[in-house]
């Protein structure tokens, strides 16, 4: 009696089982049909798929488990069964990854909420992150806005799908946030598909739809990019980085005399046999400061954009 017991107990288990991935394997074709009727369909956003993935999925199944009959008469032949359980595992692998992404995402979003929540004014910059003796607060700004419905307009651009790792470069435009007249979060875009945020250990990669909408709104409140850049600036911050190389080599041949801009600018001038225009566009003026640390910092005089 108990054998008996301990056999129907293993059948309906291994019912379950093939019906769960029999309902898994429907739902799997399913959402392939969907992923190409999607466009059509208008449902292209890539985070409402992954969630209509990982709802199929779901619902396949809790339909397989409370109706384990499903399987009875469907999977006769040992060899479809092998295939149907393997084509579920494949579909259950894949939603868990799209259920990870998803809470990640959501997490990245929260956090980023948090963290310009209440801002009270965002600075685009012509500059990158906190690298190569970038300093924040001497670089030329792009854009301003103290207005909260713009700020709050352009912190809904921000959405994120994932983290990505570093990249090498410093990133451009440098993107801040301020409240209270201190600044809340050092930040720029790298190659304008992820936001480099200081303090944070990986890259924040942005949804594609976030990236378009990112761009439309910097080519609206600082015009055209062009070479990786916004032409008068892009020139400047170029021109800056040479002489703040300039800068740090001219002490070297010159007994430790600390240099001035017309010092650079002569160097710089004699080492490139003048193939390099430095000066400041747009009738700019370069001027040059040390941090405690003797570090060198060129900074431009480019009025800011109206």
């Amino acid at each position: 009696m108990c054998y008996n017991n301990t056999m129907d107990n293993r059948s309906k288990s291994k019912a379950r089982v093939y019906a769960v991935a029999l309902c898994l394997c429907a739902a799997f074709c399913v959402n392939v049909g969907l992923m190409i009727l999607a466009p059509f369909l208008g449902v292209a956003r890539m985070p409402m798929l992954h969630a209509l993935s990982v709802l199929l999925a779901l619902a396949a199944i809790l339909l397989g488990l409370a109706f384990p009959r499903l399987s009875s008469d469907r999977l006769q032949i040992w060899n479809s069964r092998i295939l149907v359980v393997f084509i579920s595992l494949i579909y259950l692998l894949v939603s868990g990854f799209l259920l990870y992404s998803l809470l990640r995402s959501f997490t990245l979003n929260m956090q980023f909420r948090a963290m310009v929540r209440d801002a009270d004014r965002v600075v685009i910059r012509d500059g990158g992150n906190l690298c190569c003796n970038f300093n924040p607060d001497i670089q030329p700004v792009l854009y301003e806005s103290t207005n909260k419905a713009e700020i709050a307009e352009f912190n809904r651009l921000f959405c994120f799908s994932s983290q990505t790792m570093h990249c090498k470069c410093c990133g451009y435009p440098g993107v801040d946030w301020w409240r209270n007249g201190k600044r809340i979060a050092v930040s720029a875009l790298h190659h304008g598909t992820a936001l480099r945020i200081e303090g944070k250990s990986f890259d924040w990669r942005l949804s594609p739809s976030s990236q378009e909408r990112i761009k439309e709104w910097l080519k609206t409140h600082c015009g055209e990019q062009s070479q990786g850049g916004y032409p008068m600036y892009r020139r400047c911050f170029e021109n800056r980085g040479y002489l703040e190389m300039e800068a740090w080599d001219w002490p070297k041949t010159n007994g430790g005399r600390k240099p001035d801009i017309a010092d650079l600018r002569d160097s710089a001038k004699k080492k490139w046999s003048g193939e390099r225009d430095l000066s400041c566009p747009a009738g700019g003026k370069y001027s040059l400061s040390f941090d405690e640390n003797g570090a060198p910092h060129v900074s431009c005089s480019i009025p800011r954009h109206e």
